[in-house]
């Protein structure tokens, strides 16, 4: 009986050890899914595969981010995406790979999130945000710094300014560090 139990405890440690945690970042977290078409679309996806999945852009906002149907605005740098926007409109058809959408609360974002998010940002009204590196393929949370921001993301997310939206995710982006850095 001994043995058994010991067997089951090796067993469930090893599932917990191997599950994925919350905490874990990959190149996935750079996606968002279409919800119409069950496709992700990506920063470093070709701009003809995105407009496969969305159609034609209806216009070039600033001639920095092409604004598609249902509230997703996407920026290009040498034909691939370089910047991911989710306003508000977006909710029915679009949410991040951990299925946080325009709308969600804050507290869903915290419950998604809110390992990567630091506690000044938590602690801030409107405003929340962390940085992606994909060191070698693998991804981390981490700070971006003149050495590695070649290979950084920026993720964030914006809730309400008033006291009825405070709650509310009312924008989520997805951005390439460089393309960032040089939209201005």
């Amino acid at each position: 009986m001994k043995k058994v139990y010991l067997m089951l405890l090796f067993i469930s440690l090893l599932i917990l050890g191997c599950s994925n945690s919350n905490n874990d970042i990959s190149k996935d977290d750079l996606f968002v899914i279409d919800h119409y078409s069950n496709e992700k679309i990506g920063i470093g996806m070709e701009k003809a595969d995105v407009e496969e999945i969305l159609g034609p852009f209806t216009h070039d906002e600033t001639g920095k981010f092409h604004v598609y149907n249902d509230g997703i605005w996407i920026a290009y740098r040498d034909e691939k995406v370089a910047g991911i926007v989710l306003e508000e409109g977006s909710e029915e058809r679009f949410s991040t790979t951990r299925n946080l959408r325009v709308s969600s609360t804050r507290n869903e974002v915290i419950e998604t999130y809110g390992d990567f998010i630091s506690d000044e940002d938590l602690d801030r009204n409107s405003y929340m945000m962390f940085d992606i590196l994909n060191l070698d393929g693998e991804f981390h949370v981490a700070p971006i710094s003149d050495e590695n921001r070649e290979h950084g993301y920026i993720f964030s997310i914006h809730t309400g300014r008033d006291i009825e939206t405070l709650d509310e995710v009312i924008l989520i982006s997805i951005i390439d560090y460089m393309y960032s850095v040089y939209m201005k």
